[in-house]
């Protein structure tokens, strides 16, 4: 399965453990980790999030005041 994971960068260290999880079981876990320098990111958010089978959103104070 497909899952993008969205959340704010305040909390990785709360986030990165369930990806860890998630990539275990063998799914394929697209969040910004895989950004690289200089990538247009709005445009490569776009097309990770259309691809995705699943849309993972870690709500918490920080996501929601997130840009």
């Amino acid at each position: 399965m497909r899952l993008f994971v969205s959340y704010a960068h305040e909390n990785s260290a709360i986030v990165q453990p369930v990806v860890d999880v998630l990539r275990a079981a063998t799914h394929f876990v697209w969040f910004d980790d895989q950004i690289l320098p200089g990538q247009d990111w709005k445009h490569e958010l776009g097309e990770k999030i259309h691809g995705s089978d699943v849309f993972l959103y870690a709500l918490t104070p920080q996501s929601v005041a997130s840009e």
